[in-house]
């Protein structure tokens, strides 16, 4: 039997607080998160799975149908390769996914990295205590205010609405740094 595995409390803290060092490093707080701006930025080549020849596209695909990243050894940078045939939203998800991958130096496919990958994502394209802040009330909302699929929009309400349930979950949420990122340059911006 497979045991499932999953990411302890203060490893969720470290992640938030990598991601939060990534924005402040690179003074990128835009909202919906730009992630072909983003990997300039960070100095990762996007390939898009079209721009590939036939062969290598096919054999993409079956490696992995959204996206994976690579370090090239001659240039001495990550390549994100990803399926640019995917709608747009499951493309951004799909980027910042392999974003957290590098960030977080997994050099090994595991379930834990893929959680952690995908909470990464999840924080870094939508973080809990904006929804709070902005107001927003439906799935809809955070979707068009966040540039995401409603169907990750539904998957962010449902850990929105586990996590706010405890006080101190909440008030950290809503006064974290990644928060106050955002939010000075919201109000910059105004």
């Amino acid at each position: 039997m497979k045991k499932s595995c999953s990411i302890k409390g203060e490893r969720y803290e470290q992640i938030k607080e990598i991601v939060a060092d990534m924005y402040e490093d690179l003074g990128y707080t835009e909202i919906p998160v730009n992630v072909f701006e983003l990997c300039h930025k960070l100095n990762i080549k996007l390939i898009r799975y079209s721009s590939l020849s036939e062969d290598c596209s096919e054999y993409s695909r079956q490696f992995s149908d959204d996206g994976f990243n690579l370090f090239n050894m001659n240039t001495f940078q990550y390549q994100i390769y990803y399926n640019d045939d995917m709608p747009s939203e499951r493309v951004t998800f799909t980027i910042m996914h392999e974003i957290a991958h590098i960030m977080l130096e997994h050099k090994e496919h595991t379930e834990e990295n893929e959680q952690e990958a995908n909470f990464f994502a999840k924080t870094a394209l939508v973080p809990l205590g904006l929804i709070v802040k902005f107001k927003l009330k439906n799935s809809f909302d955070i979707a068009e205010k966040f540039g995401i699929s409603i169907e990750f929009a539904q998957n962010v309400v449902s850990h929105f609405n586990k996590s706010m349930i405890y006080p101190s979950i909440c008030e950290k949420e809503l006064n974290s740094r990644l928060v106050e990122l955002f939010l000075k340059n919201h109000k910059e911006a105004s």
